[in-house]
């Protein structure tokens, strides 16, 4: 078996690491292109009538019953599988401001 050389192994890492960190914050095919908004879910909170307070980053949003859940880009989901802790975009209605789509997507995201 060969040794390598210290600056092989040096030269090997930072390959890697730029490999990483160009593929940091990139969303997987079939993900929207963008979130209103995105982070952590602080508490969900059933309001009664199917309607939800989803609170992330601190902000609470209403989210209707008929709101897309999609725990990836091809597998959809349900509220029931919403926790605090879960890392996730948030589409938004232009009008009402309620939550239309909530997707889970990696922690290393960055718009």
């Amino acid at each position: 078996m060969k040794k390598l050389s210290g600056i092989t192994l040096i030269s090997l890492l930072v390959l890697c690491l730029g490999i990483a960190q160009a593929q940091a914050g990139k969303l997987p095919s079939g993900y929207p292109e963008s979130f209103h908004e995105h982070g952590q879910i602080d508490a969900l909170y059933n309001l009664g009538n199917g309607t939800y307070k989803i609170v992330v980053g601190d902000l609470g949003h209403i989210m209707p019953h008929k709101a897309l859940v999609k725990m990836s880009a091809t597998r959809t989901g349900s509220v029931g599988q919403l926790r605090p802790g879960l890392y996730v975009g948030l589409i938004l209605d232009d009008n009402s401001g309620d939550v239309t789509e909530v997707w889970q997507i990696p922690r290393n995201y960055t718009p």
